[in-house]
């Protein structure tokens, strides 16, 4: 942001994982932070005064409510009035009515704090099932603080696109599909990983487990 102020850019921050927040945070990492709680009067004394007017926010209700076909979000921009002025004339962009009824009614609800806390201990939960089964398998991963998603280094031999398509086409075939960490432009050239998401219920997850676990076993 101060790299942004500095040279008078526009900061974007895509916060649609926000609300997904994991307890017990791997490597006592720091807590989320929204962009929009840094910039002035909010900021420390003596830290770079950052332009609230070039700072924004954008957010959608797909991942944290499990609603990935609904299609709306949101732009949050606090003091940019002739930005904000500017998307609501995008009509391309609008959501439909109803799907605007539902998501105010459903950010107005009373409960929506305790659903959000519910939801948190229960990705939680899920995940640590995930992360013991991968540290038993000897498995590369990369701890989430945040979000549904973990990618871990399942094919641990791959050499190419078509090692890492062929292993987890193969894991499907056991009763798991996971996406290639390929189609997720991960780091070039590294090969083998995989996107698991962990948003789903305990049993079904641990019945993932156990099919992962079986099939690692027999792939060596």
């Amino acid at each position: 942001m101060e790299f942004c102020q500095e040279r008078g850019l526009h900061f974007i921050s895509d916060e649609i994982y926000a609300l997904t927040e994991l307890k017990e945070r791997p490597h006592k990492s720091a807590k989320f932070v929204s962009a929009l709680s840094l910039t002035e009067p909010l900021v420390p004394e003596g830290a770079v005064k950052i332009d609230p007017s070039r700072v924004h926010v954008i957010w959608a209700a797909s991942k944290l409510f499990g609603s990935s076909g609904f299609r709306i979000g949101c732009l949050i921009s606090q003091q940019n009035p002739k930005l904000l002025s500017a998307v609501a004339l995008l009509t391309y962009w609008h959501a439909n009515t109803l799907a605007s009824l539902y998501l105010s009614s459903l950010l107005r609800w009373a409960q929506l704090p305790t659903l959000i806390a519910l939801n948190s201990e229960r990705l939680t939960a899920s995940y640590r099932l995930v992360e013991n089964v991968l540290k038993q398998l000897d498995v590369c991963f990369v701890a989430p603080t945040d979000g549904i998603f973990v990618f871990a280094k399942l094919a641990k031999y791959a050499q190419s696109v078509e090692d890492e398509r062929d292993f987890y086409n193969r894991l499907a075939q056991q009763g798991v599909l996971l996406g290639p960490g390929t189609m997720y432009k991960g780091v070039d050239k590294e090969f083998g990983w995989a996107r698991i998401r962990f948003s789903i219920p305990v049993k079904t997850m641990e019945v993932a487990l156990e099919r992962i676990t079986t099939f690692m076993a027999m792939e060596g």
